[in-house]
């Protein structure tokens, strides 16, 4: 796909609706810029929420819960401690 933006005087471009689509490049990606010989490449750095995280990494358990998370943690930092 061959797609053309300008530059304005202030070093702004908007990228084209189609390669934005096509990328799928949102608001708040970051864009990284490659010099190489013949001109550059670009890359899009996603900003992912912590939500697309989640289920992630698998629990072998399951969730106590907040209270007795930390009441576990501080035994085992008094116990650490002794």
């Amino acid at each position: 796909m061959l797609a053309r933006a300008r530059v304005t005087s202030k070093g702004q471009v908007t990228l084209p609706v189609e390669l934005r689509r096509r990328l799928d490049i949102r608001s708040g990606d970051d864009l990284l810029f490659d010099e190489v010989p013949d001109g550059a490449t670009l890359r899009v750095v996603r900003k992912r929420g912590l939500g697309e995280f989640l289920g992630a990494l698998p629990s072998d358990r399951p969730f106590r819960g907040h209270a007795a998370e930390r009441r576990a943690a501080a035994r085992r930092l008094a116990e650490r401690d002794r």
